[in-house]
C-alpha cells in the first residue's frame, strides 16, 4: 500500500511538472508577442549580423523589424589583433565571439590591411568569421589606416572593411597571377574594357577597386590601360595601389580557396542608386594646409547618401615622414566627412584619376601614381 502511495504522489508531480513547463512556455510567447515594435527597434540594434538573421525567423513582426535594422546598416570598419582572427577556421569552428560581434552585416566583400605582419597573411584561409560567400582580399603594407589614425609602425592590428549585400549593386572580384596572366591578358582587359564603357545613357556608376603586390603591377598596368578610355567619363573611378604581399579567400564552385600566389586582385563595383567621387593630392600637395585646400574643394562636389565609406591609398613616404606630424590626411579627412568610415593603407604606388596638364586643350590622363594619396567615397541609397 505504501509503494503505491509513493508511486501515485511521484505521477502526480511529474504532472505538475509538466504543467508549469507548458505555462511557462505559454507565458515567454505571451510575454514575447507584448513586445512591440518599439522596443524590438531598440534591441535588434545591437545584435550582430548572426543573431539579426535568426531572429528574422521568428515570426513576421520579428521579420519585418530585423529588415529595417539591415537597411539602416551600411559598410563597417573595425580593427582588431591578429590573434583575435588567426584561430577562426573555414569551417566556423573555434570562431571569436569579440569578432563574430563587430560583423553588423552580411559582407559580399572584405578588404584587410595589416603592416609588419606577414605571419597573419600567410595563415592561409581565416574567413570563419564571414558568411560562406563573402570573398576576401587581404593586404601587407607599410602603414594601416582606419577612420582618424594612421599607423606606419610595425604592429598586430588588423584594420577591416566589410562592404554590404546591397540591391541594385552587382560587387565581383577578379584575381590573377603572374604565372597565368600570358594566357588570360588577352581576355581579361577586353572584358574590363567592355564593363567599363559607358554612354550618356548609361544610368550606372562604376568603379574598380585595384589592388596588387610588386610582382602584379603588370598586371594592374595592362588593366588600366585597357580602362583608360573608359575611366575619363564621369561615372566610371579607380581606387587602389601596390602593396607588399596579397593573398585572396573566394569561394569558386561551391568551395572555399585561398589563391595565396594571388598578385592582382580587381573587384568591380557597378550599380544604379550610388555615387562615387575621388580625388589624388599628388606630390605638390606636400602640406597640411594645401591638403586641406583640396579635400575641402573635394567635399564641396559632393552629395552623400544614406550610406557611404571612404577609402584612403597613400604612399608610404607620406604621412609622418612628409608632415612630421602622425593623422595628417586622414584628420582632416574625417573632419570633413565625419559620418564616413574611412579605411585604406600606405604602399609603394597608388592607383587614381590625375590629370597632369590640367592648361592644356588635350588633357593627359594618369592612373598610376607615386608619392601621392588616393581618396574614394562610395556612397549610396537601400
Amino acid at each position: 500500500m505504501e509503494q503505491i502511495r509513493k508511486k501515485f504522489c511521484t505521477e502526480e508531480n511529474k504532472t505538475k511538472t509538466e504543467d508549469e513547463k507548458t505555462t511557462d512556455n505559454k507565458e515567454i510567447c505571451k510575454s514575447g508577442q507584448n513586445l512591440t515594435s518599439d522596443v524590438l527597434y531598440i534591441i535588434f540594434k545591437y545584435l550582430n549580423y548572426f543573431d539579426l538573421s535568426s531572429a528574422s525567423h521568428v515570426c513576421r513582426s520579428w521579420s519585418d523589424v530585423a529588415n529595417h535594422e539591415k537597411k539602416t546598416r551600411g559598410p563597417s570598419c573595425f580593427v582588431r589583433k591578429a590573434k583575435d582572427m588567426k584561430y577562426i577556421t573555414s569551417s566556423g569552428e573555434n570562431y571569436n565571439k569579440k569578432l563574430i560581434d563587430c560583423v553588423r552585416i552580411k559582407p559580399t566583400i572584405s578588404i584587410n590591411f595589416s603592416v609588419g605582419n606577414e605571419s597573419f597573411i600567410s595563415q592561409g584561409c581565416h574567413t570563419g568569421y564571414l558568411p560562406y560567400d563573402c570573398d576576401l582580399v587581404s593586404l601587407n603594407t607599410h602603414g594601416t589606416v582606419i577612420n582618424n589614425e594612421e599607423t606606419q609602425e610595425d604592429n598586430d592590428n588588423i584594420a577591416c572593411m566589410l562592404f554590404p549585400e546591397v540591391p541594385n549593386i552587382n560587387v565581383s572580384m577578379y584575381t590573377f597571377n603572374i604565372h597565368n596572366w600570358k594566357r588570360t591578358k588577352k581576355v581579361y582587359p577586353l572584358k574590363f574594357k567592355s564593363m567599363f564603357k559607358v554612354s550618356d545613357k548609361d544610368p550606372e556608376t562604376k568603379c574598380m577597386i585595384l589592388l596588387c603586390d610588386w610582382n602584379g603591377r603588370v598586371i594592374a598596368s595592362n588593366i588600366l590601360r585597357a580602362l583608360k578610355n573608359g575611366l575619363k567619363a564621369s561615372k566610371t573611378f579607380v581606387w587602389g595601389g601596390i602593396a607588399k604581399n596579397l593573398i585572396v579567400c573566394a569561394t569558386e564552385n561551391n568551395k572555399r580557396t585561398c589563391k595565396r600566389t594571388s598578385n592582382c586582385a580587381a573587384i568591380t563595383i557597378i550599380g544604379t542608386k550610388m555615387k562615387v567621387w575621388t580625388i589624388l593630392l599628388d606630390s605638390k600637395c606636400n602640406t597640411k594646409k594645401l591638403v586641406e585646400d583640396k579635400l575641402k574643394a573635394f567635399k564641396e562636389e559632393i552629395q552623400l547618401k544614406r550610406h557611404s565609406i571612404g577609402f584612403m591609398f597613400a604612399c608610404c613616404v607620406r604621412g609622418l615622414n612628409m608632415f612630421d606630424e602622425p593623422h595628417v590626411e586622414s584628420t582632416i579627412f574625417k573632419a570633413l566627412f565625419p559620418k564616413v568610415p574611412l579605411v585604406g593603407c600606405f604602399g609603394d604606388g597608388e592607383f587614381g584619376k590625375r590629370i597632369t596638364n590640367e592648361k592644356s586643350r588635350r588633357k593627359r590622363w594618369q592612373f598610376v601614381n607615386s608619392v601621392s594619396t588616393s581618396f574614394m567615397i562610395l556612397t549610396y541609397d537601400t
